[in-house]
């Protein structure tokens, strides 16, 4: 079974996407901020990352943060970015790109 490790500030979308995620089949781990996620991908076999930001003003120092942690572990694992506002423009997507990470809108 593949694993999905979440991170994300928001308890109650947290659990929505964990529901959602275990119902297709995914073993889930849920923690609130990427500090405490990084001690789980050493422990754990994780095999990709859900990152979820609602703050548009920090979620780039946030991913990129953990990109930094991430790429210190012998792990490999795909990223996704889950952004909870509209999309702008190709600036968001971009920027996942430089960290070879995929960048997501929720609307």
């Amino acid at each position: 079974m593949e694993q999905v490790l979440i991170v994300d500030p928001d308890p109650v979308h947290a659990i929505a996407l964990k529901e959602s995620l275990e119902a297709a089949n995914y073993f889930v781990s849920v923690h609130r901020d990427h500090r405490t996620a990084m001690q789980a991908v050493g422990s754990q076999g994780i095999s990709t990352v859900v990152f979820v930001s609602s703050s548009p003003s920090w979620w780039r120092n946030d991913l990129k943060a953990f990109c930094e942690s991430a790429a210190n572990t012998k792990q490999a694992m795909d990223v996704i970015c889950l952004l909870r506002w509209p999309s702008i423009g190709p600036t968001d997507r971009l920027f996942g790109d430089e960290l070879n990470v995929r960048v997501l809108h929720e609307e």
